[in-house]
């Protein structure tokens, strides 16, 4: 098996032991060297210090994905505008929410002082999420918000095809851009349960596998002291047989460059229809720095991210606008993101007897005012 080198050349060469390494990770998962050792050749022990060392003195993180609707959460994608005398207690905002409120993630962007949030919301509670919303603008938090439930989303592993591993550097060719190898499309049902199909335990060690995927179950059992066993058993027949994690991804981060030398962007597209997003979704997965896309067929909406050496900014700024001209597409629009913060899946929301997610609008927005009256005097 041969790729292309990336040069005018074109020269093919033996697949790089660590490209090797990488596609079988998004194929099966970091966890099992042995197993990884046989589909690929590479020792075991070399795979042990490239997984468990290199990997993560490079920059390079192995990742899960959690198919979300499995676990009765529907994400929703939401453009949050602030009250300008409310603005600078945003954040402290954000991370109210992401204690109580399911939000995973936020952003802000540049030069606007505009926030994007992802929130994991319970199927059961998508209305009253809303009338929450609607809540804030009413209490003077927000100006206005749109938010957009996620019909289908997917993390877009590292492209080594473009990816020196001797020198630890992006080597890319802008006027022959592929698509990946092997594009794991996650595996979404048409609608998420109404109920999780897991209990607080299992809610617990994926919390662990988010924060830290290479992390042993035994050192799991030790960190939320619970039997050994309790762990091997939750994560084998609740978490694995149930198809809870629907997928490893491997992201690039790069921390020997300062923050300066990286940058953020947002891809969003406006009043796209089904064929328009399949074209977007072909053409941006070529680009190699695009680490997660989703989309929304009931609001024709469709979002990808990228990170990038600043080096590259300009070719990659190209490339995006080239999709917009090449296919006509309009309500194009790219940002720049800073202030990035991520969170687990929101496991203390869900009620231990009942095994239940539970909101309570009255509750969440009592926690939320006490900032606001705080700001207020």
């Amino acid at each position: 098996m041969s790729i292309i080198v990336p040069n005018n050349k074109k020269e093919k060469i033996e697949l790089e032991p660590t490209y090797k390494l990488i596609e079988a990770i998004k194929k099966y998962g970091p966890r099992n060297f042995s197993l990884l050792s046989r589909v690929t050749g590479i020792p075991v022990e070399t795979i042990r210090y490239k997984i468990c060392k290199q990997f993560k003195e490079k920059g390079i993180g192995v990742h899960l994905g959690i198919d979300y609707n499995k676990l009765a959460l529907v994400r929703t994608w939401a453009k949050l505008e602030f009250q300008e005398n409310f603005l600078q207690y945003a954040e402290k905002f954000l991370w109210k929410l992401s204690e109580i409120g399911y939000l995973i993630y936020y952003a802000s962007t540049l030069p606007y002082n505009e926030y994007y949030a992802m929130f994991a919301i319970p199927t059961r509670y998508r209305k009253e999420y809303r009338n929450f919303l609607d809540s804030l603008i009413e209490e003077g938090i927000l100006n206005n918000y749109y938010a957009y439930e996620l019909t289908s989303s997917r993390h877009l592993s590292l492209n080594a095809k473009y990816f020196d591993f001797d020198n630890w550097e992006w080597k890319i060719d802008w006027n022959n851009l592929e698509s990946p190898d092997i594009n794991v499309e996650q595996p979404f049902e048409s609608e998420p349960l109404k109920d999780p199909l897991v209990d607080y335990q299992d809610l617990l060690i994926l919390k662990e596998l988010q924060i830290d995927s290479l992390r042993s179950l035994s050192e799991i059992a030790i960190n939320l002291n619970m039997n050994p066993r309790t762990v091997l058993y939750h994560f084998n027949e609740h978490i694995v047989r149930r198809g809870i994690i629907n997928q490893y991804y491997i992201k690039w981060w790069y921390k020997k460059i300062s923050e300066e030398e990286k940058v953020s962007l947002i891809l969003q597209v406006y009043d796209v229809n089904e064929k328009e997003i399949r074209i977007l979704k072909e053409e941006v997965e070529k680009l190699p720095f695009t680490f997660f896309d989703a989309y929304s067929i009931e609001n024709r909406f469709y979002i990808a991210q990228q990170l990038l050496p600043a080096i590259h900014i300009n070719n990659t700024l190209k490339y995006l606008t080239r999709i917009k001209k090449v296919y006509k597409i309009n309500n194009f629009n790219l940002e720049f993101l800073e202030k990035e913060e991520a969170f687990t899946i929101p496991y203390t929301r869900i009620d231990k007897e009942s095994e239940k997610w539970v909101f309570n609008k009255e509750e969440v927005l009592k926690e939320v005012l006490v900032i606001n009256s705080r700001i207020s005097e």
